[in-house]
């Protein structure tokens, strides 16, 4: 009776681990469009600085990787640390992720996430998406990966504008077939583990599904001040009018 309870213990055990899934996912950075009216108004120098960061950009996000632990209902999003290339700088490697991702860091849980920012390390960026839109679940499909992916949009709630960031996305993909949530990124309420997911400024695709033995810990927030979105955005702004007035 003992061996068989053990057996049992053994058992639950490898079911747990095996619910956790690690999903890698890189980025296509869309970088600056200069082929709009006001691009082709630039000045040469300008235009030429924003070619070289658009060139920065591109080489930085074909060797960055973003990993998501996932187990059940919730996730853990990180950037593995990568070796810069010559002549490019951790101010590149950050402007880069800002493009991707608001939030280098982010915890998910119970349907709400944690964006944690690597500029503003006080606060921690609680967010819903029930605060900003509704999926429209189409009927849309693609295969990622071998797994047969639905679209889904983001339709605004009455009175809310998209911001111009990569907050909220364009659209996702997701895989019903993998039954958990996952997403390189904050917003991930979709019946399956999101493959792809499209910004106005980056699209993030899967390159990889694994099983893990992980597990996800929920970070420490008590050092943080946990703040919504709209209070973020109000204060990363006065402290930008801070920095240019100095």
């Amino acid at each position: 009776m003992k061996n068989h309870f053990i057996i049992i213990v053994l058992l639950f055990n490898l079911v747990s681990y095996a619910q956790s899934y690690q999903i890698e996912y890189q980025a296509k950075v869309e970088g600056y469009d200069l082929d709009t009216k006001k691009g082709r108004e630039l000045s040469s120098s300008v235009r030429t600085y924003l070619l070289n960061t658009n060139q920065k950009m591109q080489q930085i996000s074909e060797v960055l990787v973003i990993k998501v632990v996932s187990e059940s209902d919730k996730y853990h999003l990180s950037y593995p640390n990568i070796m810069m290339k010559d002549g490019l700088s951790d101010f590149d490697l950050t402007s880069t992720q800002s493009w991707i991702s608001i939030f280098p860091e982010i915890y998910y849980e119970d349907n709400t996430s944690y964006g944690i920012s690597k500029s503003y390390s006080d606060w921690v960026v609680k967010s819903k998406s029930q605060q900003y839109f509704k999926w429209d679940l189409t009927s849309e499909t693609k295969s990622i990966l071998g797994f047969k992916c639905y679209r889904a949009v983001p339709i605004m709630k009455d009175g809310l504008k998209k911001p111009d960031n990569a907050y909220i996305p364009e659209e996702v993909w997701y895989a019903p077939a993998l039954n958990f949530r996952a997403a390189p990124a904050l917003f991930a309420d979709v019946p399956g583990a999101i493959l792809e997911y499209n910004t106005n400024s980056a699209k993030i695709k899967a390159i990889s599904v694994n099983q893990v033995d992980k597990k996800v810990k929920r970070p420490n927030f008590r050092k943080y001040e946990i703040i919504d979105y709209k209070t973020f955005n109000k204060r990363v702004r006065e402290e930008s009018q801070k920095f240019i007035g100095n």
